[in-house]
């Protein structure tokens, strides 16, 4: 079995349940957290790794990320962050901009499934007869999942932080911190 580098299993580490305290800061945190995940399993050398005899513990990383930590984050935004950004502010701007991250958001969890397919069997040490089918679609969503991460700290992260109350931010924080420990 190939080891897993000591940065990358120090960055597919969850952030700890403390950081929710300021919960736009564990936001943009998250954020870049996953781009740097994304872009370690789009490199190539990783990609013929994860999918060789010596893969299984790369493929069971990508698979933990991509079945708990990625769907906790869009849990994060879709059920807490997003309503509060809406009754905070409103405006037509932003309710469209947070239509696409949810369209964005479904899209992911959609072809999550379809890699999640490949990627098991990669966890219990089998081979892939032809492997083109993960890393299209693994390309596909992990590009645009680091993209999305990208744009949404630029954008609805800088604009909670000009909008957000006080008290907004501690509810959040405290709604965030019942996901993250049930």
């Amino acid at each position: 079995m190939v080891p897993i580098s000591q940065p990358l299993r120090d960055v597919c580490q969850p952030l700890p349940v403390e950081e929710l305290e300021f919960p736009l800061t564990y936001l943009q945190q998250e954020h870049k957290r996953h781009i740097d995940i994304c872009h370690y399993f789009l490199r190539p050398d990783i990609f013929q790794t994860m999918c060789s005899p010596q893969g299984q513990e790369l493929a069971a990383r990508l698979y933990m990320f991509l079945t708990s930590q990625l769907p906790l984050l869009i849990k994060d935004e879709q059920q807490e962050l997003f309503p509060r950004l809406l009754q905070s502010a409103g405006g037509r701007e932003l309710q469209k901009n947070i239509e696409f991250a949810s369209r964005e958001h479904k899209f992911d969890i959609d072809l999550i499934e379809f890699v999640l397919a490949d990627l098991k069997p990669l966890c219990k040490g089998h081979i892939l007869v032809n492997p083109l089918r993960l890393e299209l679609n693994l390309t596909t969503l992990l590009e645009g999942v680091a993209r999305h991460a990208k744009w949404e700290s630029e954008t609805l992260i800088s604009y909670a932080q000009d909008t957000l109350s006080n008290a907004d931010l501690q509810s959040l924080s405290k709604k965030m911190k019942e996901h993250h420990l049930s």
